[in-house]
């Protein structure tokens, strides 16, 4: 039988933090939900006026599932404060998921119960970014219904991903020959400049060292006019710097950075889950920008994955153009809104139904492509 208890803090460390690794160990749900995750999130995403707790859950004094979350007062509208549950996974840009094991079946009904009995003030609980196909976002859809709880659940922006073939000449083939021919001419204008040359970090590269190249590579590209390079906000650089080395510890970094004459211009970095490769950042020289070094790596990369096995390319979860002509297509994200029944959920309730009338959802059948540079 499903129970589901309350922590009064992230169990980052001690024997629950252990649970929570073999959890992730199984690889069935998005990184973001893992323990090195959070860590990395502590060092500037977790506000210090927030309030952070977990909900665990077990069956038969098992741990089945570890949803961590912070309440957060935050300002709505402009002239009203609520205070928010967010899940941890939520605190980046991701894909939303709940950390749980294979046959955890259900674990949203009994989340919903210990929602209830949460011991601190809250007025809505937000979850984004979750993908419709996945289980957690169709109990969601099963049981709020019949919660007592209201609620409102809206269609998001879509996200791209590529099903990697048996073979690299196999998804040449399925792109059009004017990217074929972008490719080539790229590939050869780079590789008339000098020795090209690509490593991974913790194969034939340090991951620090990596992990300072990419920091060079930010330097140089275009974010760092626009403010949104990694180095320009430190908690950003610490965020990512605890990820790269989380990840490595675990086996699922994969961080390629591209070398000309033994200097950085470009890297590609994600994360590695069973047969699936979860795209995070990428960039590449800015002075380079006419001999394309990101496709040229990106190239790479694909050809890698798919000698190593891979099966799936999952990119990030706001479509940018350049994506698509990499793509087999793409999923939809939905976000819920579970209102508590206190004066801020009945404020925030009504906010957001005038808003959702002002602005409707998104055309299934348009992708609105997220500008980078906004």
């Amino acid at each position: 039988m499903i129970s589901a208890r309350t922590l009064d803090a992230l169990p980052v460390s001690g024997p629950v933090a252990d649970e929570w690794a073999a959890l992730d160990a199984a690889g069935l749900c998005e990184p973001n939900t893992s323990l090195y995750w959070a860590r990395a999130l502590l060092t500037g995403h977790v506000l210090p006026e927030d309030k952070p707790f977990a909900w665990l859950l077990t069956d038969g004094g098992h741990s089945i599932a570890i949803v961590p979350a912070v309440i957060r007062r935050e300002r709505v509208a402009g002239v009203m404060h609520v205070l928010v549950i967010r899940l941890v996974a939520d605190l980046s840009t991701a894909h939303s998921d709940l950390l749980r094991a294979s046959d955890a079946n259900d674990v949203v009904p009994e989340l919903l119960v210990a929602l209830r009995r949460l011991p601190w003030p809250w007025d809505v609980l937000r979850i984004g970014n979750l993908l419709e196909c996945n289980p957690i976002a169709n109990q969601l859809r099963s049981f709020l219904p019949v919660s007592g709880f209201n609620y409102r659940v809206r269609r998001e922006h879509a996200s791209y991903y590529l099903d990697l073939p048996a073979t690299y000449d196999r998804f040449l083939a399925s792109r059009s020959s004017k990217f074929r021919n972008h490719l080539r001419r790229k590939t050869r204008q780079l590789e008339a400049m000098g020795c090209l040359e690509v490593r991974r970090a913790g194969r034939d590269l340090d991951v620090m060292q990596a992990y300072r190249d990419l920091l060079t590579v930010e330097e140089l590209s275009w974010k760092r006019t626009h403010g949104t390079a990694i180095t320009s906000i430190p908690r950003q650089r610490e965020f990512y710097r605890l990820l790269c080395t989380g990840a490595a510890q675990c086996g699922r970094l994969h961080l390629q950075v591209l070398y000309l004459d033994g200097r950085p211009i470009a890297f590609d970095l994600g994360i590695t889950t069973a047969d699936r490769y979860s795209y995070l950042k990428t960039s590449f020289d800015e002075s380079l920008r006419l001999a394309s070094p990101a496709t040229v790596l990106r190239a790479r990369l694909v050809e890698s994955l798919i000698e190593e096995g891979f099966r799936f390319l999952d990119f990030p979860a706001e479509p940018y153009e350049w994506e698509e002509q990499w793509s087999s297509g793409v999923r939809w994200h939905s976000s819920f809104l579970v209102y508590n029944r206190t004066l801020g959920g009945q404020a925030y309730r009504a906010l957001t139904k005038i808003r959702g009338q002002k602005r409707p959802g998104p055309d299934p059948d348009r992708v609105r492509h997220v500008d980078p540079r906004a």
